[in-house]
């Protein structure tokens, strides 16, 4: 809860610039072939769903996760293993920082592959 926290602050924060400028980033990292690149942002419009659907390289962490809030779910691609706890690093709007989440995902949320 959180890393959705941390989305949640920064969309109230910085409005829908935050996402902007993630995907802006995601892109141009693709573009120069910077395959270790990993990027989270939150959907929060059209222009923010379609990047979601862009393909962003072959590595293992190319990927798409669906978070469900009223239902409690998290979907990701197979290829995505999305542990009910761990660490995540934050990202600045600019990029990642040093700076680590740990995260529980309480027992009523669900884990499903797309």
């Amino acid at each position: 809860m959180a890393s959705l926290m941390e989305f949640d602050k920064a969309l109230r924060r910085l409005g829908p610039s935050s996402a902007y400028a993630t995907t802006a980033y995601a892109a141009t990292a693709a573009a120069e072939g910077e395959e270790s690149v990993r990027n989270a942002f939150q959907v929060v419009d059209e222009p923010t769903r379609a990047a979601a659907f862009l393909p962003r390289g072959a590595g293992p962490g190319a990927g798409l996760i669906i978070l469900d809030l009223p239902q409690r779910t998290i979907r990701a691609s197979g290829n995505l293993p999305i542990p009910a706890s761990g660490e995540i690093l934050a990202h600045d709007g600019k990029a990642l920082t040093d700076r680590a989440i740990t995260y529980i995902l309480p027992q009523e949320w669900s884990i499903q592959t797309l």
